[in-house]
């Protein structure tokens, strides 16, 4: 072990990384060091599905926490083309963190409408429903970013056509879901497969989109339309 941790400082390989992982595995399991394991793998390798799939299993049996892992499948989405399964979790974080918000997130704004300093003034207050760690710049380019690359009308047909071909409508049910939370329930890839799921005998998927979709929208940095 001290010499493939060696290896691992000397070299931005992802070998090393994935050798001390498997070694962990069945020599020393700790869940803490096991998990920091699987990230770096993924900070070389992030299109690599197995080990994202290994942390979510750990996130499963409650070893991983959903803040690290929603940010390691922010890092799989931007590097590949990710299978149904991984945009479903996806999906399953957002509502995770909608329905856990750790506080009422208010702002209090002055309010002097009329300019005459003389009158009293008054208070407006806005609730701000996203939470936390999606208000940064940060992941506001993020899902900028991914309207092009994952939410673009030219998918969208592609996707369609695939579905109706081989009555798949898996990939784009979730999607949808995820697209949902990110910029709200008004954006095109979302209405779209909605009432295309709406009109098809596929209650399932049609169920677990309109599940999302009712959900509470992101703040409005993310009205990108």
């Amino acid at each position: 072990m001290k010499m493939v941790e060696e290896m691992c400082k000397k070299v931005h390989d992802v070998k090393p990384f994935r050798i001390k992982a498997l070694m962990m595995e069945k020599f020393h399991r700790n869940s803490d060091i096991l998990a920091k394991s699987y990230e770096d793998i993924l900070k070389i390798d992030p299109s690599c599905v197995t080990t994202l799939k290994k942390l979510i299993g750990m996130c499963m049996e409650d070893e991983y926490s959903r803040e690290s892992l929603i940010e390691m499948i922010a890092l799989h989405v931007e590097a590949s083309f990710p299978e149904p399964e991984i945009w479903k979790e996806l999906a399953s974080c957002f509502s995770h963190f909608f329905e856990n918000l750790d506080e009422d997130r208010m702002s209090v704004c002055l309010d002097d409408r009329s300019g005459d300093k003389r009158n009293q003034q008054t208070y407006s207050v806005r609730y701000n429903p996203s939470p936390k760690m999606f208000t940064s710049t940060f992941w506001a380019l993020r899902a900028k970013w991914w309207l092009n690359r994952h939410f673009s009308p030219g998918m969208l047909e592609t996707e369609i056509k695939n579905g109706m071909l081989i009555g798949d409508w898996e990939m784009m049910s979730y999607k949808a879901a995820c697209a949902s939370h990110i910029y709200g329930r008004d954006f095109g890839y979302v209405t779209k497969v909605y009432e295309l799921l709406k009109n098809s005998n596929n209650r399932e998927f049609f169920n677990f989109l309109r599940e999302h979709t009712h959900r509470r929208n992101w703040n409005t940095i993310y009205n990108f339309e």
